[in-house]
């Protein structure tokens, strides 16, 4: 992924925090992307959301509806006509077109609705009403300058936005100077090292080797960390598939109950001191890291002694339940038009698919159509599994929501959305 590799350009170059300033409303996968780098700590902000865009068009007071006004309609043409009015050619005037409700957008694309890429209504276009979304407070200035301060970036600090080849030629300029400073180390530190070295002023390579254990030790902790209610079964599972990792011991029983879970974990660590070892000094030490939302981000493991046995191994996860998309396809009662939808049917038809029991079940009838949701229970964090189906007079359709709108509190995955679905993110 693109913006996952700058991002890890410029920590390299020190630069650890990253404001992504989103310039297609199409980009929505982008929200998923900050999502996952916030599971350990806040490293991300994204500007502008769905919020911002909101507010840019109550500013404008545009004629038109966020549905209508998807695509090179009158926001974005009345943005350019107060920005940049040259880029405004000639013929918006006319190039008015309404795209419909576009049920199936993101599988068929625009080209299903548009043959021009207009999706909305450009006539209605101003200078004023793009100066009214443009220029109003919102997250980006008219520089493009993402905002300082806590009111909108909270933990996350604002920082320029940088290029791989700029955090490149920030690492060769370090690299070189260091290169320089090695030269004279050795003529330098010699007489030091020899003077200090049996009175431990100097670090042994044994501790420099147990450091760099540690140092794996909280680097598995930092990828435990969360907030998302876990098991100690699969604390330990997630820890054992950490490399260099070895679970011990796991004790507590969830995340969430009294002090969390402590795993014990074994980790080596090596380190080569030229002036006082024959050779490469590598040890095994085992520390205990404790996953709990009372616990802190980059917390230090505690040393302990390597409890006796063999590393624990630990089951893959369940498979959760298949939901029968092509069985609910086929299956499904297909009404003519004009006819009468019958919900009686439609629930004897689910009930002859034998579901999984861990697949939740709901039918709704409304105004003549009958919606059905097919969901398996979520853990709360992530985007649920869910499959939707609406059987109307002339029509039967059967999809499963944008994972954007199966995320958490987003209301994709309900009855309510099979019969009037909302808009596909864009």
């Amino acid at each position: 992924m693109l913006v996952t590799d700058i991002a890890q350009s410029l920590e390299a170059a020190g630069i650890r925090k990253l404001v992504l300033v989103n310039a297609h409303g199409g980009n929505y996968v982008l929200s998923n992307i900050v999502r996952e780098a916030h599971l350990i700590e806040p490293r991300m902000s994204l500007f502008p959301q769905s919020g911002e865009w909101h507010r840019a068009r109550e500013r404008a007071g545009p004629a038109t509806n966020a549905h209508e006004d998807m695509d090179a309609g009158e926001i974005k043409t009345s943005i350019l006509h107060h920005a940049e009015p040259s880029l405004v050619g000639p013929g918006h005037e006319t190039a008015d077109h309404d795209g419909g409700e576009r049920r199936f957008l993101l599988t068929e694309g625009m080209k299903a609705y548009t043959e021009t890429g207009v999706i909305g209504f450009p006539s209605h276009a101003t200078a004023e009403k793009g100066r009214g979304a443009h220029e109003g407070p919102g997250p980006v200035t008219k520089g493009g300058s993402p905002p300082c301060g806590p009111h909108r970036l909270s933990t996350i600090t604002c920082t320029g936005l940088s290029t791989p080849a700029v955090a490149r030629r920030a690492r060769r300029r370090k690299g070189e100077r260091m290169r320089r400073l090695l030269l004279l180390a050795p003529l330098l530190l010699a007489p030091l090292l020899l003077s200090t070295a049996g009175c431990g002023v100097v670090q042994s390579s044994e501790d420099e080797a147990t450091d760099a254990a540690r140092e794996v030790a909280r680097k598995a902790g930092e990828r435990l960390y969360g907030q998302r209610p876990r098991t100690a079964e699969e604390v330990g599972r997630s820890a054992s598939g950490i490399d260099g990792v070895e679970v011990l011991r796991v004790t507590g029983t969830s995340t969430h109950n009294g002090d969390g879970i402590d795993v014990v974990v074994r980790t080596s660590g090596s380190a080569y001191n030229r002036w006082l070892d024959a050779e490469e000094v590598t040890v095994q030490r085992c520390f205990a890291v404790r996953v709990s939302p009372k616990s802190e981000w980059r917390e230090d493991p505690r040393d302990v002694d390597c409890p006796d046995g063999p590393p624990l191994t630990f089951a893959p996860p369940p498979e959760p339940p298949r939901l029968p998309y092509e069985e609910l396809q086929v299956k499904l009662p297909r009404v003519p038009e004009g006819d009468r939808v019958d919900e009686a049917e439609v629930r004897r038809t689910l009930a002859a698919l034998d579901l999984d029991p861990a697949i939740r079940t709901e039918v709704k009838a409304d105004d003549g159509r009958v919606g059905v949701l097919l969901s398996v229970k979520g853990n709360g964090f992530d985007a649920q599994d869910c499959l939707l189906a609406r059987v109307s007079p002339g029509a039967t359709e059967v999809w499963v929501p944008p994972q954007i709108q199966r995320m958490p509190g987003e209301g994709g995955c309900t009855v309510g959305n099979a019969l009037d679905p909302a808009p596909p993110p864009h």
